[in-house]
C-alpha cells in the first residue's frame, strides 16, 4: 500500500484559525448573555420600585380624599378651617374622616416616604432600596377663605440604581368643600 502525500485533513494552521473564530463567537454570544441578565436584573429592580411607588401613591391619595375640615378650635390638629395643613413641602397633615376622624401626615424622611398617626410609631411607605429624592405637596383650596375645592397635587422623584424616575398625580377632596 503506498500512500499519497495528499492526504484529506486538516493542517495546524487551519485548526488554529478555526478554534480562534470560534473562541470569537463564544466570547460574543457569552457578552451578550451576561448583558441581558443585567438589563433583567434592572427591569426587575424598576418593576419593584414602581410597584412601591404605586402603592405609595395610592395610599396618600385614598387618604387625602378623605380629609375633612378641622373644625375644632380647642385641640385642633391643623389650623381651624383648614383641610389640610403643610409645615413645610415635603410634610402634609390632615383629618383622616374614614379613619375616626384621626389626625393624620405624610412626610419625606431619610429617602422614605413616612405615614404617621396619633400615638403610633411612623410607618414607611417605601423601602430603603428605592429612594425618595423629592416629595413635594402643592396645595389649592386648603382653607376656608379662597373659595376653591381642596386639591392637592403630589410630586415625586425616585432613585433607582442610576436611574431617576419622575411622578405627579392630584387627588381633590371627596367631600364638597362649603362654608361652616
Amino acid at each position: 500500500m503506498c500512500l499519497s502525500h495528499h492526504q484529506k485533513g486538516f493542517t495546524l494552521v487551519e485548526l488554529l484559525v478555526v478554534c480562534g473564530i470560534f473562541s470569537a463567537v463564544v466570547v460574543v454570544i457569552a457578552g451578550i448573555f451576561v448583558s441581558l441578565i443585567q438589563i433583567q436584573r434592572d427591569i426587575i429592580l424598576t418593576k419593584k420600585a414602581l410597584r412601591e411607588i404605586n402603592y405609595a401613591l395610592e395610599f396618600m391619595s385614598r387618604a387625602l380624599r378623605t380629609a375633612k375640615k378641622e373644625l375644632d378650635k380647642t385641640e385642633p390638629c391643623i389650623p381651624y378651617g383648614y383641610n389640610y395643613y403643610q409645615a413645610s413641602n415635603d410634610q402634609i397633615k390632615f383629618i383622616n374622616r374614614n379613619e375616626n376622624n384621626e389626625c393624620q401626615e405624610f412626610y419625606l424622611q431619610n429617602g422614605q416616604i413616612k405615614f404617621k398617626r396619633p400615638d403610633k410609631p411612623a410607618l414607611s411607605l417605601t423601602s430603603p432600596t428605592v429612594k425618595i429624592s423629592q416629595l413635594t405637596f402643592f396645595l389649592q383650596g386648603q382653607s376656608q377663605d379662597d373659595n376653591r375645592q381642596p386639591l392637592v397635587t403630589i410630586v415625586l422623584a425616585a432613585e433607582i440604581g442610576n436611574k431617576k424616575l419622575h411622578f405627579q398625580t392630584s387627588v381633590s377632596q371627596r367631600d364638597l368643600d362649603r362654608k361652616y
